[in-house]
């Protein structure tokens, strides 16, 4: 290695404390923590193994907040798992022929209508289940659904998936944005979970960087999804917005480079 370790730490743990911060209140905690770690050295697929196998832990520990609180649809979330896995798996085979550039477009124009959602739309997630109920029956197939197109998405490309999974279970399951979240996080641990075990056996989890960085993630998760659940959807609203302008910002300069 050619960084020092303490200088490395020093760089890459508070950042990764406020990533996981806002990651467990409105996801797209990636936006900082992979740059953070590139930043400090590590090769980009070391920096994405490091960055799973940290979130493993950090998003466990949201998980269990949103669980213990009851903001978790436990008649969902199975479903989202099993989505989110199968999904990676053929979003990473798919980064091997698809263009990038393509996605960037897409999301750009994705980004613009979700943005504009948020702002015009003052009710978006705000009421308990928008006061609309969805049948068992069609619920818990379009949460496998919802998380398999997320998760093809997040193999594939990554930044933002835990925003848009809040984002579509908000608009297509009618859950109010706490509820969501909760719901969001637990199958985000499963998936970071899985992607950290296939990292781990590629060797690309750098043990020393990660291991320190696991506190500040499990600190920082659990301070984000407690003042989630006391402060509710008028919070998390605002940190959503703010999440998918930087991630707006982030995929227009990068399609920008790539012209």
């Amino acid at each position: 290695m050619t960084y020092s370790l303490g200088i490395t730490l020093l760089i890459v743990c508070p950042l990764i404390f406020l990533a996981c911060l806002i990651d467990s209140i409105a996801g797209g905690g990636g936006i900082i923590a992979l740059p953070a770690y590139m930043a400090a050295g590590l090769p980009v697929h070391t920096a994405y193994g490091t960055n799973k196998f940290v979130m493993a832990f950090g998003t466990s520990s949201a998980s269990i907040n949103y669980l213990r609180s009851g903001c978790v649809r436990l008649d969902l979330a199975p479903g989202g798992i099993l989505g989110s896995i199968a999904g990676a798996l053929i979003g990473t085979k798919l980064a091997l022929i698809m263009s990038a550039h393509a996605l960037e477009l897409c999301l750009i124009i994705i980004l613009l209508v979700v943005a504009v959602l948020m702002f015009f739309n003052r009710g978006f997630g705000n009421a308990p289940e928008q006061d609309i109920k969805i049948s068992w029956k069609i619920a818990v197939p379009l949460s496998f659904l919802i998380a398999f197109i997320l998760g093809i998405y997040d193999g594939f490309f990554g930044p933002g998936c835990g925003m848009f999974l809040i984002l579509a279970f908000v608009y297509f399951e009618k859950l109010d944005m706490v509820h969501a979240t909760g719901t969001t996080k637990v199958i985000n641990w499963a998936s970071n979970l899985s992607s950290a075990v296939a990292y781990a056996m590629a060797g690309k989890i750098e043990y020393k960087i990660a291991v320190p960085c696991i506190l500040c993630a499990v600190a920082g998760n659990l301070a984000g999804s407690q003042i989630a659940i006391k402060k509710g959807s008028k919070f998390i609203k605002p940190v959503l917005a703010i999440v998918a302008l930087m991630l707006l910002a982030k995929i227009v300069i990068q399609f920008v480079q790539d012209l």
